[in-house]
């Protein structure tokens, strides 16, 4: 019994995203990548790819749900380990209830090992309850 336990623990850490905040030495694992009135930020994981890939970043939301058709809008940021986080864009949805897929060109900038994307949804106050947008992993065009 002590060795199933063991094992959905693993699972359950190897089917989430961990992350680590290096000012404060803490690894946070979130399992589910959405933004909601409720849970308005979120860290999105980039899947590193092995070999040379493009400056492209794809960002994929999966999941829409937005009964009232509000204007849905969100910010990208990117964390640099220990620096103020970097504005890259506002994005939003068209129409406004279905998934689609962002793309964020980073032009080679940064060492893409040293950050962090940082999704914000905005207009909080516009936003009805029943708003929520799951994410997947960010992943590298090649």
């Amino acid at each position: 019994m002590r060795k199933i336990g063991v094992f959905l623990f693993f699972l359950s850490i190897i089917s989430g995203t961990c992350y680590s905040q290096l000012e404060d030495s803490i690894t946070i694992c979130q399992s589910d990548l959405s933004l909601s009135k409720n849970n308005p930020e979120l860290i999105l994981p980039v899947i590193q790819n092995q070999g040379k890939h493009s400056s492209f970043l794809q960002i994929e939301a999966v999941e829409v749900k937005n009964q009232k058709l509000n204007p849905v809008v969100f910010k990208v940021f990117i964390d640099m380990m220990g620096k103020n986080p970097i504005e890259i864009g506002s994005y939003s949805f068209y129409p406004v209830d279905q998934p689609e897929k962002f793309y964020v060109d980073l032009k080679e900038r940064f060492n893409k090992n040293e950050f962090q994307i940082r999704l914000q949804l905005q207009n909080l106050d516009a936003l009805d309850n029943d708003v929520h947008l799951k994410f997947k992993k960010a992943v590298w065009l090649k």
